[in-house]
């Protein structure tokens, strides 16, 4: 099957100084390579700034702990979204062409020309409970021509129910999000729609072709 590169996004699981660095290297390129990428969706003076003030708060949150982690968070999630639009827009200014992609800096990719599209909801589902008592059992049919890898299985009890928004499963109680798993193809994750300055204990796992990994020890935090 044909290959095409993309560029990667990689950049938004890496440390500050990881961002940082890269920051560095794109700037500079797309600077020379204007006629390559003449609509940029921020200028590289504002890109500049926003990398600056990501490596500045960094500093000043490592150096001073949880009095400057805000303005630190509040810089790397605004370098987040610049300079995830600004990849994004070379992507589409490179169609799949590496040499383009390398004039901009970003690392690439390799993705499928013809990528997997969403699937509908699976034919012929069963979800009944068997024998002993505290065991259920679920299957559906394949799709025939699809790249169906693995299936998802939610049970709830009565008053809880599941909410889908992309690839987030949502689990309402009474009208409010009490819990969420995303189901991500790559090893990142953005969780969206949450309720605001609300505390949670986020975990992780990975998933291999020989099932669910161990689950991770907690990390509380605030939306």
């Amino acid at each position: 099957m044909q290959i095409k590169e993309h560029v990667s996004h990689a950049f938004m699981k890496q440390n500050a100084d990881e961002q940082y660095t890269l920051g560095g290297i794109v700037i500079p390129l797309l600077t020379t390579n204007t006629p390559s990428f003449p609509m940029l969706p921020y200028p590289t003076g504002t890109l500049t700034t926003v990398n600056n003030t990501l490596h500045t708060t960094y500093l000043a949150y490592k150096q001073n702990g949880e009095i400057a982690k805000g303005a630190f968070e509040n810089a790397q999630a605004d370098w987040k979204i610049k300079f995830t639009k600004t990849a994004d827009y070379v992507d589409a200014v490179a169609d799949g062409d590496l040499a383009t992609i390398n004039k901009s800096g970003f690392p690439a990719t390799k993705s499928e020309t013809n990528p997997s599209t969403h699937l509908g909801v699976m034919p012929n589902i069963d979800i009944y409970g068997t024998r002993p008592s505290g065991t259920v059992h679920g299957s559906f049919d394949a799709v025939t021509g699809s790249s169906f890898r693995a299936g998802v299985y939610m049970l709830a009890t009565a008053g809880y129910e599941f909410q889908q928004n992309g690839n987030q499963l949502n689990i309402i109680h009474a009208g409010q999000i009490i819990a969420s798993v995303y189901i991500s193809t790559s090893r990142a994750a953005d969780f969206q729609g949450l309720p605001t300055l609300t505390p949670f204990v986020g975990k992780a796992a990975g998933l291999n072709p020989a099932g669910l990994g161990d689950i991770s020890g907690g990390i509380s935090l605030n939306t």
